[in-house]
């Protein structure tokens, strides 16, 4: 399996990557982000300060901060949709396809993350900052890389456009929640937790609106052939879960309605003359290193 996953380092080759995401440094997601630990109250305080400022004004100042307040909003998404999926190999690989993409992407120099979750409902979502999740029950019923390809690329588009932003700014709800938390005493932490938590109950039960999710599908699609897939890979994984409309999943309420999306993505790629593009499909690949691990 190393060797395999050395193969996809050097074969990639859309981005000089290394196999750089183990277990731990997933974990430490919050120093990033997920400071969970939680028992430096002093650097607790500062990613609050730097949270709060970002949540209070909803438009980050500096990559440092959106960073910060990302970090919040992954950790407590993460925290309460699952854990760290077990097959270190998967989340390496997730993590080279992912970052792939990302460098590819108009952030090049953002240090995307990626985690796999050990939940069975297909689903995947984004925090601002760089941070993506994808359920193993999502790669389950994947059936190559391109795929995966897709669904990434979606999700980074989130991040990039700036929708999970936009959205805060939309619903307005934090304004003036957490104008103490720039000073972080131990009330602001409980009053920054509970903001957090309407955050992700905006971004991941509300949705991010129907126009930015067909705006994630099309700029997704285009990412994902940027870097060297095959565009139809989202619209495959589409096709093939249509029918999966389970609450909390990837196609809920929060999404436009499979059919309209799959008309917007062909649109796009004749759009772009990509119809007839031929990119990286890689199924055999990730049968390798995902079926193996899930299947």
């Amino acid at each position: 399996m190393k060797k395999l996953l050395y193969s996809l380092t050097m074969g990639l080759a859309l981005a000089g990557l290394t196999v750089a995401c183990t277990t731990t440094d997933l974990k430490q997601t919050a120093g990033d982000v997920l400071v969970a630990t939680g028992n430096d109250s002093d650097e607790n305080r500062q990613i609050v300060s730097a949270s709060g400022k970002v949540l209070g004004s909803v438009s980050p100042s500096s990559p440092k901060e959106e960073r910060s307040l990302g970090g919040t909003i992954a950790l407590n998404s993460f925290t309460t949709q699952g854990s760290l999926h077990p097959d270190q190999d998967v989340q390496e690989y997730v993590n080279l396809v992912g970052r792939a993409i990302g460098r590819r992407s108009s952030r090049p120099d953002l240090a995307w993350r990626f985690a796999v979750v050990d939940r069975e409902d297909i689903n995947a979502w984004a925090a601002p900052g760089g941070y993506i999740f994808i359920t193993s029950g999502a790669l389950q019923v994947m059936e190559s890389e391109s795929e995966l390809a897709g669904v990434l690329a979606h999700e980074i588009t989130h991040v990039t456009e700036g929708h999970m932003m936009k959205a805060l700014k939309r619903f307005q709800f934090l304004e003036g929640t957490l104008e103490g938390a720039q000073t972080a005493t131990d009330e602001d932490l409980s009053q920054l937790n509970q903001a957090v938590n309407e955050a992700n109950e905006m971004l991941f039960v509300r949705g991010l609106g129907q126009n930015n999710e067909f705006e994630a599908d099309t700029l997704g699609v285009e990412l994902a052939t940027a870097a060297g897939y095959d565009p139809r890979g989202l619209g495959t994984f589409l096709r093939r879960i249509g029918g999966s409309n389970e609450p909390g999943g990837w196609l809920n309420s929060t999404h436009p309605t499979t059919t309209a999306r799959l008309q917007r993505i062909d649109a796009a790629l004749a759009q772009n003359g990509l119809t007839e593009y031929e990119g990286a499909v890689q199924s055999e690949r990730f049968e390798r290193v995902v079926g193996s691990a899930l299947k």
